[in-house]
């Protein structure tokens, strides 16, 4: 479950927080398949180019350590 929020996800994911650790720790421990959701969208405005840029930016990722897309 991702953050949506402003400020949340780069936090999250590229400034100190857990998500990267997280997911590579879920990984790690054998799991091959995950679902993410995108939450709070609407404290953005259902804004399609937030949305996008989180999936643009945790893909990769995803992709880097093993999970299929």
């Amino acid at each position: 479950m991702l953050d949506s929020h402003t400020g949340a996800f780069e936090t999250g994911f590229f400034g100190g927080g857990t998500t990267k650790e997280d997911i590579l720790l879920a990984r790690s421990l054998g799991v091959t398949q995950v679902c993410v959701a995108v939450n709070k969208l609407d404290l953005c405005n259902w804004k399609e180019e937030r949305y996008d840029f989180i999936v643009a930016s945790i893909t990769p990722y995803l992709k880097s350590i093993g999970f299929k897309e």
